[in-house]
């Protein structure tokens, strides 16, 4: 892809071309990137653009026997949402199809994006899960579980970056001339003595992770697994585009991407999550045990970014914010259902519990240390809403101490990753006296 003008919009129709162009390519040529699909899968409820009205679809009416490809949503909410929303008495009217002008301007964006990118589908959470109503918490324990299947089987996640809520825009106006590069070519002579012309490009070095750190999205604590568990993601910054897959990072200076090595340590490390459910139980057992450590440190260190996150409604969210990046990982270490506990692994245990809470305050402005509500055990990093750090050590740091026991009660039984209502663990060890 080549962009050698840049528009005054990131809602032009060239930038749009500039991203179609990117998903095509990593489409045709990636196989890694499309190593999460399920085939066959659709997410219960689907919107698609039918003329100028937007009409709610239930995956099961769709073609069984046809590909489904579908754009996912990351944005924010907003403090006070008043914007249109799924519940139990609008359905039928979202089924018959609402004026896409009724809906909030970042979605209206949206729309005209997924038209440019020749997607049929998009999934946006507050229109494809019942929000409010009769129904609405057993529609939301069941969509919980469903988090990490849709965005694995998305064909893109589009991110709006910079927006901070559904009433502002997708499409962000920039001045090109803080996006243009700077090229120029230079004469030489090259190694067999023949005249030799090379073009040189000169950028800004700033790291895409740093960049993307700079957007109102990213304070968002559920947008690290839509992101992570994402096999493409497109993001609408305040200046120009971002493009992630497995192979290549890519942007509006350098649409012909550029080496990211060691800058995007996050979305690398989620890459052991990308393998499948049947590739994960071919691995060998000396693979595991082999990755095993390194794994528990990614785990690790993805909970300390995920901490230092906000979210909108820590006592029902902290654990299921995560939870499509804590089962992948448990899909991929070959860890039973029934052995995750509250944020930490049952082997694990009591090691895991050797964390702790700086005394900075979080970037994100993250107020409250612990919770009336009941969300979680005060030994788990979940009881919390500032970010914590774990220790780690080379040696068993605990030789004198073990588990004994640990109980724990879910709120939805078939979710081991969900909300807890009570849990407890027993260990034995020993006594030190404090003064």
């Amino acid at each position: 892809p080549d962009m050698l003008v840049v528009p005054e919009s990131t809602g032009d129709p060239r930038c749009l071309s500039l991203a179609s162009t990117w998903l095509e390519l990593c489409a045709k040529n990636h196989p890694k990137c499309n190593v999460r699909y399920e085939a066959g899968y659709r997410p219960p409820r689907l919107l698609r653009l039918n003329g100028g009205s937007v009409c709610l679809v239930s995956g099961t009416d769709l073609p069984p026997d046809i590909p489904i490809r579908y754009a996912t949503l990351s944005y924010c909410w907003g403090e006070l949402p008043t914007f249109l929303r799924l519940s139990d008495t609008n359905e039928s009217e979202l089924r018959r199809g609402v004026p896409l002008d009724e809906l909030p301007p970042l979605m209206q964006d949206v729309f005209e994006a997924t038209g440019g990118l020749s997607l049929e589908y998009v999934w946006i959470d507050c229109l494809c899960i019942q929000q409010d109503g009769a129904g609405s918490e057993a529609d939301w324990e069941v969509h919980v579980q469903e988090m990490r299947s849709v965005y694995q089987n998305c064909f893109v996640n589009i991110a709006a970056a910079s927006a901070l809520c559904p009433g502002e825009r997708l499409f962000q106006r920039r001045a090109p001339h803080e996006v243009l590069q700077a090229s120029f070519e230079l004469s030489g002579r090259g190694s067999d003595d023949c005249s030799q012309d090379r073009l040189f490009t000169v950028r800004h070095h700033c790291r895409l992770e740093q960049q993307l750190s700079e957007e109102t999205l990213s304070k968002r604590g559920w947008v690290l697994q839509e992101r992570m568990m994402s096999p493409r993601c497109l993001s609408f910054g305040k200046k120009q585009m971002f493009w992630e897959c497995s192979i290549t990072t890519a942007c509006e200076a350098f649409p012909q991407g550029y080496d990211a090595h060691g800058q995007l340590d996050m979305f690398d490390i989620l890459q052991w999550g990308s393998i499948r459910d049947d590739d994960a139980e071919n691995l060998e057992p000396t693979g595991r045990e082999k990755n095993s450590v390194g794994l528990d440190l990614a785990r690790h260190e993805i909970i300390e970014t995920y901490t230092g996150k906000s979210l909108s409604m820590p006592a029902k969210d902290k654990l299921v914010a995560i939870a499509a990046i804590m089962e992948a990982f448990n899909t991929v270490q070959g860890v039973p259902r029934d052995d995750y506990i509250c944020g930490f692994l049952r082997r694990d245990l009591p090691q895991s519990m050797y964390w702790c809470m700086p005394k900075q305050r979080c970037e994100y402005d993250v107020e409250i240390i612990g919770t009336s509500e009941y969300r979680a055990p005060s030994w788990s990093w979940a009881a919390n809403d500032y970010p914590c750090t774990f220790f780690h050590y080379d040696v068993e740091p605990f030789p004198h101490t073990s588990l004994l026991d640990a109980h724990w009660s879910l709120v939805d039984p078939q979710n081991p990753y969900g909300r807890v209502s009570a849990a407890k663990v027993v260990l034995r060890t020993h006594l030190l006296t404090v003064n």
